[in-house]
């Protein structure tokens, strides 16, 4: 319908009027529409950007985090954005509405999905506001928890995206939203589980909150073997005595 339809006296459609767009501002910052990229893969909520300036991992790609080397570098970038009426940019965020997410995710070829994917790892990575024990960072984690649960945890690949994604599901359990009807928790945490459980290498499984995780299906069987597995990789691992087997051996709640 985007594609197709168009209002009369309108010579291209919205999502030909969003791509030509995108393209004349991919000529004149790069990186500006890689990050729009990131951004198109992630919630339609504003995302702290500046927040971001001059601490993108190596993963992210040389064009965004040439973008992004700084606040002072990020200024034109995001102006840039602003200025194609591409995104809402406000106090160093940007916000992308639903349409043209759409639009921008849909024109991904192959290459450029992995790429965007990556990319928004990396700004979620950089972005992520802390220890979620204090009060500091809390206005921080309600800004970020909307692309955290947005984000597929299957593409998350590094320890740093990995720590982001638990963190944000500690904050959820921490103030009581695991638990039906909420399943917010449960529904991030479950398929990044099974995932990285998949991907890693490690002995122990992936260096996930699986015990809060257990919480939140305490109800089903599926708590049980989640316990048992994490319990019987840290025993072939670091031995009977040691305090993470020990506590992998706690029922939560207890």
């Amino acid at each position: 319908m985007l594609a197709e339809g168009r209002p009369a006296g309108y010579p291209v459609s919205l999502a030909a009027q969003i791509r030509l767009t995108a393209d004349r501002l991919a000529a004149e910052h790069p990186g500006a529409l890689l990050l729009l990229s990131a951004l198109s893969l992630l919630a339609p909520e504003p995302f702290p950007v500046t927040v971001c300036a001059g601490r993108l991992p190596d993963q992210a790609s040389k064009p965004l985090a040439q973008a992004l080397a700084s606040r002072l570098v990020a200024g034109p970038v995001l102006r840039a954005i602003g200025r194609h009426s591409l995104g809402r940019v406000q106090d160093g965020s940007v916000q992308l509405h639903r349409l043209t997410q759409m639009v921008l995710a849909d024109h991904l070829t192959e290459h450029q999905q992995r790429q965007a994917a990556q990319d928004a790892e990396a700004l979620l990575t950089a972005a992520n506001p802390g220890d979620v024990a204090q009060p500091v960072s809390w206005p921080g984690w309600r800004q970020m928890l909307p692309h955290l649960l947005a984000a597929d945890p299957a593409t998350i690949t590094t320890e740093q995206g990995r720590d982001a994604v638990r963190n944000a599901c500690w904050y959820l359990m921490d103030r009581g939203q695991p638990a039906p009807p909420d399943n917010a928790w449960k529904s991030c945490m479950t398929p990044g589980y099974g995932s990285w459980a998949r991907t890693t290498k490690a002995p122990c499984g992936p260096r996930i909150p699986s015990r809060a995780l257990t919480a939140t299906l305490r109800s089903t069987s599926g708590a049980r073997a989640l316990d048992a597995d994490t319990l019987e990789r840290r025993r072939r691992l670091l031995g009977e005595e040691h305090p993470d087997t020990l506590a992998a051996g706690v029922q939560p709640g207890h």
